[in-house]
């Protein structure tokens, strides 16, 4: 990142150079124009890409904070927890995505920021770090969620997210560990809500002799940590383009996937088959 800001930084001062350069070098030509071109080079603001992602996991489980670092006091956040009661299938949820500000190792997000999910004419979550940015501690008040689903609490630092740990403990209903690899393919961002697909290719270890079990997958995370869930594939896809998953197969039996605000289609064409994102 010290490197692009340098680079940044020497675009800037070249351009200055240059225009010093020309306005002593070649008085008559500062016409209107040339003024006004310089006064947009110079104002131009050069945007750098985040310079880090965090995640955080609740110490008590169910609940994750994803923090991405826009520039050195500009945060993006997304929250995902669950509550599971003792009912068949008794699972609520809670999400939210806001962009706000970050100061003195806090985080105050209220419905006046850029902020979609949790609602409540008071909804404010605060979110404290740690001096090591080892442990965050949330406290969310007035914010409306699934029922009993509550951000509040101590959550660790856990880096990127451990895919295996994401799918066991957010309901994959096949095998996430043995026999199985992961390829990730990118990520597609749409405001400031981004999806990664991840490739998922399992083959069941067999005794010789037997028949070999296997399948592909293409998994949709949100956030870099909640599972939406996954398309059943037959080859691996191509990758990422803009807003979209593409594969390497005719058009006209379905060759992408093409995500929206409402993020990834529940059923698409594939192949000659619907697909849907399923658990």
């Amino acid at each position: 990142m010290m490197k692009k800001w340098l680079i940044h930084s020497g675009v800037v001062a070249l351009i200055a150079c240059g225009i010093a350069a020309y306005l002593y070098l070649q008085p008559q030509a500062m016409d209107t124009e040339f003024l006004q071109h310089a006064e947009e080079l110079m104002d131009a603001k050069i945007v750098a890409a985040p310079l880090r992602k965090e995640v955080y996991t609740r110490t008590e489980g169910n609940a994750t904070l994803t923090i991405t670092y826009l520039d050195t006091t500009r945060v993006s956040v997304h929250g995902f927890a669950t509550w599971t009661g003792t009912g068949v299938g008794q699972v609520n949820t809670g999400d939210f995505d806001a962009t706000t500000t970050i100061a003195n190792g806090k985080v105050h997000i209220t419905s006046s920021d850029e902020f979609e999910g949790g609602y409540g004419d008071s909804c404010a979550i605060d979110i404290s770090f740690s001096e090591d940015r080892a442990s965050v501690e949330v406290s969310d008040q007035g914010c409306i969620w699934g029922l009993n689903v509550s951000f509040t609490g101590t959550y660790r630092a856990s880096g990127k997210g451990d895919i295996k740990e994401i799918l066991s403990s957010q309901g994959a209903t096949f095998p996430v560990d043995t026999g199985v690899t992961y390829e990730s393919l990118g990520t597609v961002h749409l405001g400031s809500v981004s999806y990664d697909g991840i490739y998922y290719s399992w083959s069941d270890p067999h005794p010789v002799g037997q028949a070999v079990h296997g399948s592909q997958r293409l998994i949709i995370l949100k956030g870099g940590t909640e599972y939406l869930g996954n398309y059943s594939i037959d080859s691996r896809p191509e990758g990422i383009t803009d807003q979209r998953i593409v594969f390497n197969l005719p058009a006209s039996e379905g060759n992408e996937i093409i995500f929206t605000e409402a993020g990834p289609p529940k059923t698409v064409l594939l192949d000659g088959e619907n697909r849907t994102l399923q658990k």
